[in-house]
């Protein structure tokens, strides 16, 4: 019984001394390890890496600034644009100039109104097209050679473009101040009046239109 006894002592006290000198060692290692963290649970783990989403987001607001920049400097362009063409408008010479041509027009597409369907035998509306036309042209020489002289330059291509231009844009010229007309009118305006409204509006936008496709006067 004692025998027993004793050899159950002697091998619980051997199995202590083992598994004393084993806690030491597997504690050493863990803390030469330096890869290796703990918590207060005592389990170990690696340390984070930086999450990927954090640069992501830092990439996307950079991006977004450098949208924003691209933003800013495409809309300083476009007023920088607009700036430059009214500035090329605001001639009280070229105005003064164009308006004197388009009264010259105005007198010639009469007159030869008169000559054509008063005094031959053209239809009125034939005559009105060609009366028109000619007056157009004239107008478009006499600017050509005083109003927007500098620009009137070139070979026949630009001649032709500035010519076909020009027809375009006192084609919507006239249909402007046909509409001024009308929607006056129907509002009660005196018809006489209602078209000289008319016909200062169109001659304005024949300016501008004239200026900006026609000659390109903001382009110097």
């Amino acid at each position: 019984m004692d025998r027993h006894a004793l050899d159950a002592a002697g091998s619980s006290g051997s199995a202590g001394l083992s598994g004393s000198s084993d806690s030491p060692r597997s504690s050493g290692s863990a803390e030469q390890d330096p890869g290796v963290e703990t918590d207060g649970s005592g389990a170990t783990h690696s340390p984070k890496e930086p999450p990927a989403d954090r640069e992501r987001d830092a990439t996307g607001r950079t991006d977004a600034i450098e949208r924003t920049d691209g933003t800013h400097e495409g809309r300083t362009s476009r007023f920088a644009g607009v700036r430059r063409r009214a500035a090329a408008l605001r001639s009280g010479v070229r105005l003064g100039q164009f308006l004197s041509i388009g009264v010259l027009g105005a007198l010639f597409d009469n007159g030869l109104l008169i000559v054509l369907y008063g005094f031959g035998s053209v239809p009125l509306g034939t005559a009105k097209l060609a009366s028109a036309e000619a007056a157009i042209l004239l107008m478009f020489a006499c600017n050509e050679r005083v109003t927007f002289a500098e620009w009137g330059t070139g070979g026949i291509r630009d001649l032709a473009r500035r010519v076909l231009t020009s027809n375009l844009v006192r084609l919507g010229g006239v249909a402007v101040a046909t509409g001024v007309l009308l929607v006056l009118t129907e509002l009660g305006v005196w018809y006489v009046l209602a078209n000289v409204v008319g016909i200062g509006v169109g001659a304005l936008l024949n300016y501008v239109l004239e200026s900006l496709l026609t000659w390109r006067v903001h382009r110097e």
